[in-house]
């Protein structure tokens, strides 16, 4: 495991530990709404470092992917703080269960935003000639 997977997996680690602690905050009902909104809570944080699991080693560049992970993480458990500590309302149970929604398409955007970027720079490499320097015009 190299230093960029282990620093996004303890990240993810302790946004997991975070996002728990605030469901517990928020006081549930009963065991299954206890359940359920850890659950959901919870799941964007799995998917994001079982997607990391499966493609480590697949890819050489793989520093903007645990970026990617670690700014959606950040922001999650942020918008979180945010509705359950800082800024307390009645519409924040709403706002709870909109944070996975959120996460799903800050990564889907960053997701984008990294792969163009690579296939430009890509472009850029092809039309480059042989052995000339990387920034010469």
């Amino acid at each position: 495991m190299n230093r960029y997977a282990l620093l996004t997996f303890s990240t993810l680690a302790v946004a997991v530990a975070m996002t728990l602690y605030g469901v517990a905050l928020l006081k549930p009902s009963s065991v299954g709404a206890w359940a359920f909104f850890s659950l959901w809570l919870v799941s964007p944080y799995v998917a994001m470092g079982v997607g990391l699991a499966i493609t480590a080693g697949k890819s050489a560049d793989t520093l903007r992917w645990h970026l990617i992970v670690l700014l959606v993480s950040a922001l999650g458990v942020a918008f979180l703080a945010d509705v359950i500590w800082w800024h307390r309302d009645a519409q924040g149970a709403i706002a709870v269960l909109l944070v996975p929604v959120l996460q799903l398409a800050a990564w889907t955007a960053l997701v984008v935003l990294a792969w163009w970027v690579s296939h430009i720079r890509a472009r850029a490499r092809a039309r480059r000639p042989e052995g000339s320097p990387p920034n010469s015009a």
